[in-house]
């Protein structure tokens, strides 16, 4: 019977670790791309770490760091960004899923990005990923926002091997501390729903 019993929590213990490693494989496939539509004016250019361009352009809806969903209307810097040619400011997407994931950050940019990160429920990445961003943004009322991120695809291919470069493979630990949500296991890119907002 003991046996019996053990051979369960095994099991489960191994179902639980293989949908928190599924998860995670997903979100980084997710964190790879950036594709968000929104309101603005002008453009902006990101090249690894130089960043700069002329205007502003705000995401609304999207997806961005692995989170794909409504931007918060409520937090004005949220997904913005704003460039005067050699001066500027970033900010990226914040909520509780980005935020857990150490992809919340703000960056000063004098043509050269200097981005500070959040603190993610592992610490903050190894690596910054901003300095390995691909991106284009431009506008004129609606805006359009389209990226590929090389440090987030390498992450992506690490994470198969257990090596989590970015500090983002917070699965198991979002789980533990909301064990009555079950949605969660099953729902590799996070949306607003989920949490309602912060």
């Amino acid at each position: 019977m003991k046996l019996a019993l053990l051979c369960v929590f095994t099991a489960m213990a191994g179902l639980t670790s293989s949908c928190a490693f599924t998860e995670n494989r997903l979100r980084d496939v997710g964190d790879i791309f950036t594709i968000t539509c929104g309101i603005g004016f002008g453009g902006g250019l990101h090249v690894g770490p130089v960043s700069t361009g002329a205007g502003m352009v705000w995401d609304v809806y999207g997806l961005s760091s692995g989170y794909f969903g409504k931007n918060q209307m409520g937090h004005f810097s949220s997904g913005c960004s704003f460039h005067l040619i050699v001066i500027g400011t970033e900010d990226a997407w914040s909520n509780l899923e980005t935020r857990n994931r150490a992809k919340e950050y703000n960056a000063d940019c004098y043509f050269i990005g200097l981005p500070v990160y959040e603190q993610g429920l592992k610490g903050k990445p190894l690596v910054p990923p901003y300095f390995f961003q691909f991106e284009a943004s431009a506008g004129f009322f609606g805006a359009l926002r389209v990226g590929f991120n090389v440090a987030e695809l390498v992450d992506f291919v690490l994470g198969f091997a257990g090596i989590d470069l970015l500090r983002d493979d917070v699965a198991r630990l979002e789980q533990q501390e909301n064990p009555e949500d079950t949605n969660q296991n099953h729902n590799p890119l996070p949306v607003e729903k989920r949490h309602g907002g912060e």
